[in-house]
């Protein structure tokens, strides 16, 4: 049943056969280079091979990872990933903080077992249409199939232009009159206010693919200020991320909402309508 709900997800990402393999700090250096320089999301450590094996992967028994879709021995897409081991209770408790994974040493965690998967840079190798398709599909399997309960989250950047008469959110940068003066929830909604437009670029990515917004994070970069970063959380039901994906797409502003987690709506169901001009829930 799943490859059937799955090729509905991802309508029109026919490929070439692609096998998804793990990039580890033991894998051949050749490999390895393939990725120097190439993250186009995130520069901090990927200036080497050396950085990438000490900083981004590792293995099973290590907190970092990198995916990566092949065919005939050529990359065509790698996903950077960062294992928590900490209890997920609520979204709040997913990973926040890009600055603190980059710029750490992957670290051996021995027989632990992860609590949750967070995706943080997917990285196109080649021009091969529809391989970063690939990649979150079959690396959703991958998760899905041997690590049963384990989250699978992004950790993404909000960062697409726009400018309204209300703010204006510019490369990670939300700039509302009295920005500063705002407490988190307001900051949040302003955040969520946005996403609710359908204009985000990566936003598009990962809830065209089922993802929900499960939380948003003010401070993700820790660079510059307000920096924004989102949990887009893939459920391991891939008849649900069909089911998201077509809500998506037919969403229309306040329609997104439903798309978010339950958690995020009501931390944020005071302030949102009062942005939105809309009626309260």
């Amino acid at each position: 049943m799943r490859p059937n709900i799955f090729k509905q997800v991802f309508q029109g990402s026919a490929t070439p056969s692609l096998e998804l393999i793990e990039i580890t700090r033991d894998s051949r250096p050749e490999l390895i280079a393939t990725l120097v320089g190439r993250d186009a999301v995130h520069k901090t450590n990927n200036d080497s091979v050396e950085n990438i094996q000490k900083h981004r992967l590792g293995g099973a028994a290590f907190n970092r990872t990198c995916f990566a879709v092949q065919s005939e021995g050529e990359l065509h897409g790698a996903i950077y990933v960062h294992k928590q081991y900490t209890p997920i209770k609520t979204p709040a408790d997913l990973c926040g903080n890009v600055r603190d994974i980059l710029e750490t040493k992957s670290t051996f965690m021995g027989d632990a077992q992860p609590t949750s998967f967070i995706l943080y840079s997917i990285t196109r190798l080649t021009q091969m249409k529809g391989a970063g398709d690939a990649l979150i599909r079959q690396l959703h399997a991958h998760v899905s199939e041997n690590y049963p309960n384990v989250f699978l989250s992004t950790l993404s950047p909000l960062r697409q232009p726009v400018e309204t008469d209300k703010y204006c959110i510019d490369d990670h940068l939300i700039t509302v009159h009295d920005w500063d003066e705002r407490c988190v929830v307001d900051q949040k909604a302003f955040a969520l206010s946005f996403l609710m437009m359908k204009m985000e670029g990566v936003q598009g990515v990962h809830m065209g693919k089922g993802a929900i917004i499960a939380d948003i994070k003010l401070d993700g970069d820790s660079v510059g200020k307000h920096r924004i970063m989102v949990n887009y959380f893939y459920n391991s039901d891939a008849g649900i991320l069909a089911e998201n994906a077509a809500g998506f797409r037919a969403a229309k502003g306040g329609d997104i909402l439903e798309l978010a987690s339950g958690e995020l709506r009501q931390e944020t169901q005071n302030i949102l309508p009062q942005i939105l001009n809309i009626p309260r829930p």
